[in-house]
Order: structure tokens, then sequence, then C-alpha cells
């Protein structure tokens, strides 16, 4: 320990690590293979050498997972969901567009635009 804090220096250092997970399924949805980088934040004066994580993602990587989910959360008809919604007479098929920005660098929002559906209102 008292060598690598003496070679290292009293700041900390990250330790980057390329994370490669699989495409398949997590609980009861499938996710895309996705690229992560996990950064370790080292230290070596004392023994509590881990002092924080970060784990990073490309933007295109958080769009390709929640547009993955998107797929799978809404049936093709809205109706199998409710029964309330039993009485339309057409497919309730809803379509929107997912939007993510970044409000602060550790908040992502999501935003669902031109969302759409048509509802086949009982004569």
């Amino acid at each position: 320990c008292r060598y690598l804090c003496g070679a290292l220096g009293e700041e900390d250092f990250p330790l980057v690590i390329p994370v490669s997970l699989a495409e398949g399924l997590n609980g009861q949805v499938w996710l895309p293979e996705s690229r992560l980088i996990v950064i370790l934040w080292l230290q070596f004066r004392d023994r509590r050498w881990i002092r924080r994580t970060q784990v990073v993602a490309v933007d295109g990587t958080i769009d390709e997972i929640a547009n993955a989910v998107k797929c799978q959360t809404f049936p093709p008809d809205l109706r199998e969901l409710d029964p309330r919604l039993a009485d339309f007479t057409e497919p309730i098929a809803v379509d929107f567009k997912i939007g993510l920005s970044w409000s602060s660098p550790s908040r992502l929002n999501l935003q669902l635009n031109d969302l759409s559906l048509r509802l086949g209102l009982p004569q």
C-alpha cells in the first residue's frame, strides 16, 4: 500500500474497465447487446481503495435500450391490457418517439414525443 501510494501520489485515479453485455433476457425483457465503461476511482492512502464508481454509456446505447423496452412494453392492441377498453371497436395501437435529454451530468430525462393513438368509438 505504501509503495503504491508513493508511486501514484495522494490523488484518486481511474481504473477504466470496458464491459460488453450480451443481448438476451433480463428478467422478462429482452435487451440488446450493450457496451459500457465501468470506472473505479482508486486511492491507496488507506485500505478503502475504491473511492467511487461510475458507469458510462454513450447516448446511442441508452436510446437502443429504451426503444427495445418500448417495443416489448405495449401490445399491438391496448385493449388486451384492461377490460375497460373492450368497448372500443378497433385495435388501439399506441405509437410515440422516445426522446432523451440530459438536464445535468447525472440526470437523464425520458420524453415521449409525438404520441398518437386512434380510438374506434362504439356507435
